[in-house]
């Protein structure tokens, strides 16, 4: 009967172990599943001097809640969408690409409007910290990986200007 105590506890500790992978795995499952459509709430231009090299809609990131979010869980996004993540104040910021199935290049503004800085082809999927500011910064926009480049946004020259739309 003393031999039998320990199968005992094993086999059950066993079966948690089991039950606790299957549980992840299927929570898993489920982010995998959930698909987040882009909601247009505005309309940016990027500028270099007086020439505007790029229109795109607009997510915003207005709200913690929000900001936390960002653009995980989508699997696409088309080339003239972004979402700006707009802050309180001015600080030094970083993201992280938790769940965003998709590469994305992040671009740093400051209270000004100006670019401070590009972190270009973020992969997807990184839970850890991945892409800093080299700054104060205001506001945020992610865009799809490489168009920051296709586009010529530029460091200290390129300034961001955009308004909202009415949800009706």
């Amino acid at each position: 009967m003393k031999k039998i105590i320990p199968y005992i506890f094993l086999v059950n500790l066993l079966l948690i172990i089991l039950l606790f992978i299957y549980k992840k795995n299927d929570q898993k499952n489920v982010s995998e599943l959930l698909e987040i459509e882009f909601i247009k709430e505005g309309e940016l231009q990027l500028k270099n001097g007086k020439e505007t090299i790029k229109k795109i809609d607009i997510e915003l990131a207005t709200t913690e809640q929000k900001r936390v979010q960002g653009l995980m869980h989508r699997s696409s996004m088309q080339e003239n969408q972004g979402m700006l993540f707009i802050f309180d104040e001015p600080k030094p910021q970083s993201f992280w690409m938790k769940d965003t199935r998709i590469p994305l290049d992040i671009i740093y503004i400051d209270a000004d409007s100006t670019v401070i800085n590009t972190v270009k082809n973020v992969p997807p999927m990184i839970e850890a910290e991945v892409a800093q500011s080299k700054g104060s910064a205001k506001f945020v926009l992610e865009i799809n990986g490489g168009m920051a480049d296709q586009w010529g946004v530029r460091k200290g020259i390129t300034k961001i200007a955009w308004e909202t739309i009415s949800q009706t």
